[in-house]
């Protein structure tokens, strides 16, 4: 085998590695589209069975309403808790006149 024919079959294979990649690239983001292709049918499908058990999706909201006490967004449990009081308010520089 001559010297320029080995370069050639190592090139050669160096093709092959790089579009057996390239391949196999190609596989896994036709399977990653595919993918994402059904979970947005599921997702379609979930918000049309939605729409017809409850009306238009996102008006439901009942804005007359107030919001509930601030008190019952408190993770910790206890509503008199110090712990979403404001902090006080640093007092000013003195101003010289």
């Amino acid at each position: 085998m001559t010297n320029g024919q080995g370069r050639v079959e190592e090139k050669l294979a160096e093709a092959q590695i790089a579009a057996q990649t390239w391949k196999s690239n190609c596989d896994y983001y036709k399977m990653m589209a595919e993918k994402a292709a059904f979970e947005r049918d599921q997702l379609l499908q979930q918000i049309e069975r939605m729409q017809i058990q409850g009306g238009p999706v996102g008006q439901n909201v009942d804005f007359s309403s107030p919001p509930p006490p601030t008190s019952s967004y408190n993770l910790f449990g206890n509503p008199t808790d110090d712990v979403w009081k404001p902090l006080p308010v640093p007092d000013s520089p003195p101003q010289n006149q």
